[in-house]
């Protein structure tokens, strides 16, 4: 008897710790370009990370396009820490100069239907928050529009409320060099009145702290709960400027660099930890607590099984 129970609980545990590991999986950005659908881009693994590139100028209808096919599931956070080579916006004027590098944190994989047009598309159809960035005289600054259907302005429970499908959130200045490294993040982790929300962070610091993004709907800007990253370069042809880019460093606190020979070589060796592979393994945190859990379930089932012999003799 004592001895089918110690298996139950052999079986049951390993059962546990299998059931864990695989629970904190999550789905990493694929460094391989059949994973994703470029126009007028190029991207390459370097030592800085992945580097799209941009291959022609013009507006409006010459973005620079790379959307990722393969989607992350937690739709509770995704952060994306990137920096920009681009020339100076300018917003209107003689001098004006239409330039800047957008991040779409997207439930589809498209790309953004800005027009709002039965023609071009409908903003509801591509659903997603969309974030453009710009270079004011070498300061960073930032602005935020929601792409959803049925989006209620100021909130559902508003009987006034504007119903739109697309609707600009936020602006402002990001108070950092336009050059300098951006990690922009998106958490579900408001909270009021019992409900949560999504909040908008650039370099740590909440940019909707007063619940600009608070009327997003979760279900309907993520229908089947995944996020589909979209990047966008926008240039203005003209001669005095260049084409730009964007070094993705790392997405939910996994680095995209290329690893150096010294690097290679460290990885391979059998005494050194084990290197996360390019797609799909669990980034550093939660392998960390991959390997916790292992740890705890091993040393509980050497216990028990420890307790039962003695009990035995």
């Amino acid at each position: 008897m004592k001895k089918t129970l110690l298996g139950l609980l052999l079986i049951g545990g390993c059962f546990g710790l299998c059931l864990n590991t695989a629970t904190t999986l999550e789905v990493n950005a694929s460094v391989d370009p059949n994973d994703w659908e470029l126009t007028r881009t190029t991207m390459e693994q370097t030592e800085a990370g992945l580097v799209f590139s941009q291959t022609e100028m013009g507006t409006p209808d010459n973005h620079a396009i790379s959307i990722l096919k393969v989607p992350f599931t937690n739709t509770e956070s995704f952060e994306i820490t990137f920096s920009v080579t681009m020339d100076e916006y300018v917003a209107s004027g003689r001098s004006a100069n239409d330039v800047w590098a957008g991040i779409g944190i997207m439930g589809a994989p498209k790309f953004i239907n800005w027009r709002n047009s039965v023609t071009y598309g409908l903003a509801k159809d591509s659903p997603g928050l969309f974030t453009r960035f710009f270079n004011y005289s070498g300061d960073l600054r930032y602005e935020g529009s929601v792409y959803q259907g049925d989006y209620h302005t100021t909130g559902r429970d508003d009987p006034n409320s504007e119903v739109v499908d697309t609707w600009q959130l936020f602006s402002g200045n990001a108070s950092c060099s336009a050059s300098s490294d951006i990690t922009y993040k998106m958490a579900y982790d408001g909270v009021s009145g019992g409900k949560n929300f999504y909040n908008c962070y650039i370099n740590g610091t909440n940019i909707t702290d007063l619940g600009q993004a608070s009327f997003i709907d979760r279900e309907i800007i993520f229908p089947d709960d995944e996020i589909y990253l979209l990047i966008v370069m926008n240039t203005q042809q003209d001669e005095f400027n260049q084409l730009s880019k964007v070094t993705v460093k790392s997405i939910n606190g996994q680095s995209y660099a290329k690893q150096t020979p010294k690097e290679e070589e460290k990885n391979s060796d059998p005494t050194s930890e084990e290197p996360i592979s390019e797609n799909k393994q669990p980034t550093g945190e939660q392998n960390k607590g991959c390997k916790g859990a292992a740890s705890t379930s091993v040393f509980g089932l050497l216990a028990l099984a420890a307790l039962f012999a003695k009990k035995k003799k």
